[in-house]
């Protein structure tokens, strides 16, 4: 009987000391993540811009039609058509910049490179800064979209209260501000990878059910310990 304690402990505690370290469990590991999604971030980067590039094209295009339509008892100087066809085109054309130039997961394949891979210790080190680009990028898709959003919103209800009431531009404004809430609708692939990556850590402690106590033959005392179900 002790002898079966003692195997059941030592096979728990080898197996709390694994866990101890997710990154190094989790599958794929972050580094391998960002090798497999640097090769498709190519195909993926139009489509993972497009709901901005509809918000952003719909500003500039209300900005474009309201030259023609600005009130000018209410816009004396004229300048909410420049403003606002401004702000969308350059919405569009960063958007479009970042779809055919900007590669981040190659930039962090490079910022980890260098990264010695060896011991358990370097290992643990280049995940946890592969988990670091990883996280970094999910939260600069969720600024990203906001500021799109916040922007883009204001800038199409700015344009509608500055053209005529009797003008197509008016519709166009309050149609533009709608759609730009676009972005909102979708996750940009950066979120996904890092919201899908947490998961796979988490999901290794889904092994584990609940506490138990159990007779340690060292101090010939009850212990607590955990109960494990390797069947998932």
């Amino acid at each position: 009987m002790k002898l079966i304690t003692l195997l059941l402990i030592m096979t728990a505690q080898a197996f709390s000391m694994n866990l101890e370290y997710p990154e190094l469990l989790v599958s794929p590991r972050a580094t391998k993540r960002i090798v497999l999604e640097q090769k498709r971030e190519t195909s993926d980067s139009w489509k993972m811009y497009f709901p901005m590039q509809l918000s952003s094209l719909t500003t500039l295009i209300t900005g474009v039609t309201l030259f023609s339509d600005v009130d000018e008892d209410k816009d004396k100087k004229s300048i909410s058509p420049l403003v606002t066809t401004l702000i969308g085109g350059s919405w569009l054309a960063a958007t479009l910049y970042m779809s055919t130039k900007y590669r981040p997961y190659r930039r962090a394949i490079v910022n980890i490179k260098s990264l010695p891979y060896k011991t358990k210790n370097q290992q643990l080190t280049k995940e946890r800064m592969a988990e670091e680009e990883i996280n970094h990028l999910g939260r600069i898709a969720k600024r990203l979209k906001w500021i799109s959003v916040i922007s883009n919103f204001t800038t199409s209800i700015y344009a509608a209260s500055q053209a005529k009431d009797d003008s197509d531009t008016k519709i166009l404004g309050g149609l533009s501000a709608l759609l730009a809430f676009t972005p909102l609708l979708w996750e940009m692939r950066w979120e996904t990878v890092s919201n899908e990556q947490e998961k796979y850590k988490k999901r290794i402690y889904g092994p584990i059910k609940f506490s138990h106590v159990m007779f340690n033959p060292f101090s010939q005392r009850l212990s607590t310990g955990f109960v494990a179900n390797y069947s998932f």
